[in-house]
């Protein structure tokens, strides 16, 4: 049966690999029964699965029908696997872009890492984009889609319930109705949280813009006091008229606000 070993499952590694639907998992499993082998060989590195997570499970179900074969990959670090993964299945999976975008933010977190250390090793050439500039170009460029959109499946993925976000993987709904669900939910949500009147502006059906109104004019009053107290303690030639200016101002606001409430 050209059995080699049983690959090392890594549930970090596993994570990062879309699940199909049952339709689509049900569809491989028969053709890999109908042909009693794998045609394509499962790919490790260091004896732990990048790629055929489905074919093995498929073939654990059934160990004594199909044959599988094994190849194994060098990187040098765990990112560089788990970022060929993702670039992997991009490049083989017939996804939304929903869910291209979704997996090609994986990246995110692997790249910004990266360009990190060229950036400190001076690799990265400084009038260049940051790092941060660097890898939003790749998470775009690997998604197929804009910035713009990048941006708001982030806003999706952390907003929105996950009843859509299934609805976006399948494609019954579009990236730009789910985010506007999620603004207008963000909205009506900050609506509500407002704070409401205080007793006292209700007990007197003062309106938000008067009471606003009376806020200001006791600041004022308060500053006053102040520039009167300073004043007092100030030679001049004629300090009851600067005085009597300001005491002036000071009733006139006063009646203002009176006016008000």
């Amino acid at each position: 049966m050209g059995r080699k070993f049983e690959p090392i499952i890594d549930p970090e590694f596993e994570a990062l690999i879309p699940p199909l639907s049952d339709e689509e998992f049900s569809q491989l499993e028969q053709n890999i029964l109908d042909a009693g082998e794998c045609y394509d060989p499962l790919i490790t590195w260091n004896k732990v699965l990048l790629d055929g997570h489905n074919r093995w499970k498929i073939i654990q179900k059934h160990p004594d029908e199909i044959s599988y074969e094994c190849s194994e990959m060098i990187f040098f670090s765990r990112n560089e696997a788990m970022v060929w993964m993702i670039r992997n299945q991009l490049g083989r999976r017939n996804l939304t872009a929903f869910a291209r975008t979704e997996l090609s933010l994986k990246l995110k977190p692997l790249l910004a890492e990266e360009a990190e250390k060229r950036m400190k090793a001076g690799k990265a050439d400084p009038t260049q984009k940051s790092a941060g500039g660097e890898v939003r170009d790749e998470i775009a460029k690997a998604a197929q889609v804009s910035h713009d959109t990048v941006s708001k499946v982030e806003k999706i993925l952390d907003k929105a319930p996950e009843e859509v976000k299934d609805q976006l993987r399948r494609g019954e709904v579009s990236i730009n109705k789910a985010f506007n669900m999620v603004r207008d939910s963000e909205k009506q949500k900050a609506d509500t949280d407002a704070p409401k009147p205080t007793r006292k502006v209700k007990e007197y059906g003062v309106s938000d813009l008067e009471r606003d109104i009376t806020e200001i004019l006791d600041w004022c009053i308060d500053q006053l006091h102040i520039l009167i107290d300073a004043h007092q303690d100030i030679a001049t030639d004629s300090p009851d008229t600067v005085l009597t200016a300001i005491e002036e101002f000071e009733r006139s606001m006063a009646e203002v606000k009176e006016r008000v409430q």
